[in-house]
C-alpha cells in the first residue's frame, strides 16, 4: 500500500495556521496565502478520497503517477501567470551574434530545451542535464563570457524540468557572486 504519511504530516502542518489566526498572524500568514492553503488541503483531501476507492497497488501506483504529472502541468500554468517570458532575443544575443543557439546548432542537443527569454535572461528548461551537458553549457558560456545558474524553478513543467538562466557574466550585479 502507497503511504500518505507525508500528506498527512503536510497537511496537519498547514492546518493548524488555518485553525489559528493567531499562529498565522506571528507567522505572516496573509488572508491571501491562507486561502491557497485551504484550496490545496481540500484538493488532497480530494484525492486521498478517490486513492482510497482504489483497490490495487497498480491501479493506486498509476493514479498518482497521474496525479503527478497533471499536477506539474497545473504548476506550470499557474507560474505562466506570474512569470512572464517572451521570444524576443536579448540584445546581447544578437551583438555576439550566437545565432546558431537557436537555428539547430549542435549546442541544442546537449542543455538547450524550451527555450524562452525574460527581460535579458536566456532561459532554457531541459527536462534533465548530466555531466557532458555542464561541461557543454560551461564551454559555450566561456566562449562567449557568459556565466550560468540551475535551480528547480521550472515555468515550463515543475516537478520534471530544470531552468538552466544565462547572462553575460557584466550583468549578474549582486545576484551571483
Amino acid at each position: 500500500m502507497l503511504s500518505l504519511k507525508g500528506w498527512r504530516e503536510w497537511r496537519e502542518y498547514w492546518a493548524r495556521y488555518l485553525r489559528n489566526p493567531r499562529l498565522a498572524e506571528m507567522y505572516g500568514i496573509k488572508p491571501l496565502e491562507k486561502k491557497a492553503i485551504s484550496l490545496v488541503i481540500s484538493w488532497g483531501d480530494s484525492f486521498r478520497s478517490e486513492l482510497d476507492k482504489l483497490q490495487e497497488k497498480e491501479e493506486k501506483k498509476e493514479f498518482c503517477e497521474h496525479m503527478d504529472y497533471h499536477i506539474g502541468l497545473f504548476l506550470g500554468a499557474v507560474r505562466s501567470i506570474t512569470h512572464r517570458t517572451s521570444m524576443r532575443i536579448p540584445k546581447w544575443i544578437k551583438d555576439q551574434d550566437i545565432k546558431e543557439v537557436f537555428l539547430g546548432g549542435t549546442l541544442t542537443e546537449y542543455w538547450l530545451d524550451h527555450l524562452k527569454f525574460s527581460g535579458k535572461t536566456l532561459i532554457s528548461e531541459p527536462y534533465g542535464i548530466g555531466r557532458v551537458s555542464v561541461e557543454h553549457l560551461i564551454d559555450f558560456c566561456n566562449r562567449y563570457d557568459l556565466d550560468f545558474i540551475i535551480d528547480g524553478w521550472s515555468l515550463h513543467f515543475p516537478g520534471r524540468c530544470v531552468r538552466i538562466r544565462i547572462l553575460p557574466k557584466k550583468e549578474w550585479g549582486w545576484y551571483k557572486k
